[in-house]
């Protein structure tokens, strides 16, 4: 019951949440703390003209919050900030109250969601304007002091509060404000900070990067190396490693050699992903040339009796969305390059082919390792990058229980290809 509703799948949602009078509902204080869960959930199915729960979400925030779960109150929170329209002043302010006194003393647990809300309804926009001065003044101080690793630490400290601080606004006028080599030189005292892995790090590679000057490239080089294997943030590590790659290629800097640090098949197959994103995005040079670079990297993959690839290759697969996104800021004459299937597929399929061939081989990079994400990557990769003579395989993954729909969709995929081609290829010639 929850997962569809929580998910956003429930089947008829819209027409659920218009029948069930959810306002009227939530207003009875007899409701248990997963009957006004569950209320809430359904409440995001609500159309916008629908009755506002924002003006009783003040009595079940005093009645509810002291023993509800980090879900409940996440979700309880959410629709404070969905509310925040459809308020008049006096509402929005009875509900800021009511998140201030009742909410806030509760050790941090759960302070990025009533942050949020708080934001959303607009309780720090006052605040937040006085301390644009207070940003400025730390920025000025720090750029005084640029050779001091101290000022590295903070200089990281205010490009991360652009994204994660209950005034990031604040923070991104600081840094809007700041001429073009103030800028830059803040950039690059915040790349030499100590704080490696920030889930902000790739973007702020980027952003070093597209100054287009390689001297930067001695301080992107440190991010090549390979990223903690006891990571809680592994797509953080995969997104920064990739970016550093991808910049430095971008830069025309040197491909720099961390084989030594190598001690583990994983750690070859990994560093061989950052080789190949290195040479691929190399547009200074002949494509061809770019792919003979490329042979040793795809010789390494290619050793599929020690069962890494599939895991190493599909943690790329996992973030080429994001990485995409902070790559656009890369300099070059061409798109950067955020795929490694698109220019081998043959490679890429023949990964996960053995591993669909020998599942119990598998393991990975990182400590949190799950089969059943290698086994899903293979299946829907197999589909995009496979042939017929895949087909074989993949049937005898249609009956799995969890795996036997992409199994199936892969399958799909496969045979209708050659029509898609066909069809391709007959609207090029009209």
């Amino acid at each position: 019951i929850c997962g569809p509703i929580s998910s956003g799948h429930l089947y008829n949602g819209p027409k659920v949440a218009m029948k069930v009078n959810l306002r009227g509902r939530l207003q009875s204080e007899t409701l248990s703390p997963g009957q006004v869960g569950l209320l809430i959930e359904l409440d995001k199915h609500s159309s916008r003209d629908a009755p506002s729960i924002g003006t009783i979400l003040p009595n079940i925030l005093v009645r509810i919050w002291p023993r509800a779960a980090h879900h409940l109150r996440v979700g309880l929170m959410h629709a404070a900030m969905m509310s925040a329209h459809a308020l008049d002043d006096d509402e929005r302010r009875a509900l800021i109250s009511a998140i201030e006194a009742t909410c806030m003393p509760n050790g941090g647990v759960d302070a990025w969601g009533i942050i949020d809300a708080l934001k959303s309804l607009g309780a720090l926009d006052d605040d937040q304007e006085e301390h644009v001065v207070t940003v400025r003044a730390e920025m000025k101080e720090v750029l005084a002091d640029g050779d001091s690793p101290d000022s590295w630490e903070r200089a990281a400290g205010l490009w991360n509060a652009q994204f994660d601080h209950p005034y990031d606004g604040a923070y991104c006028q600081g840094w809007n404000d700041l001429s073009d080599d103030d800028r830059k030189a803040l950039q690059v005292m915040a790349a030499k900070s100590l704080d490696r892995y920030s889930m902000f790090t790739p973007t702020l590679i980027a952003e070093v990067a597209s100054q287009s000057d390689p001297t930067v490239g001695t301080i992107i080089e440190r991010w090549t190396g390979l990223p903690p294997k006891k990571d809680a943030f592994l797509q953080d590590s995969i997104r920064t490693f990739e970016m550093a790659y991808a910049s430095l290629a971008r830069l025309r800097c040197p491909l720099p050699d961390r084989s030594a640090e190598a001690v583990s098949a994983a750690d070859h197959a990994l560093l061989a992903c950052g080789r190949l994103l290195y040479w691929l995005n190399r547009d200074d040079i002949s494509f061809s040339e770019r792919k003979s670079n490329c042979a040793a990297p795809l010789a390494v993959l290619s050793r599929h009796e020690a069962g890494v690839a599939a895991a190493v290759v599909g943690e790329f697969f996992r973030s080429d969305h994001m990485f995409a996104e902070s790559a656009r800021r890369l300099p070059g004459s061409e798109p950067v390059v955020t795929s490694l299937g698109k220019f081998f597929p043959d490679e890429v399929a023949a990964i996960y082919r053995a591993a669909l061939e020998k599942p119990t081989l598998q393991s990975g990079y990182f400590e949190f390792f799950r089969i059943e994400d290698v086994i899903e990557k293979a299946l829907v990769n197999l589909g995009r990058f496979g042939s017929a003579s895949d087909i074989p395989l993949l049937r005898t993954w249609s009956i799995h229980p969890d795996m036997g729909r992409l199994a199936i969709q892969a399958i799909r995929e496969i045979e209708e290809a050659p029509l898609q081609m066909k069809d391709r290829a007959r609207g090029s010639i009209q």
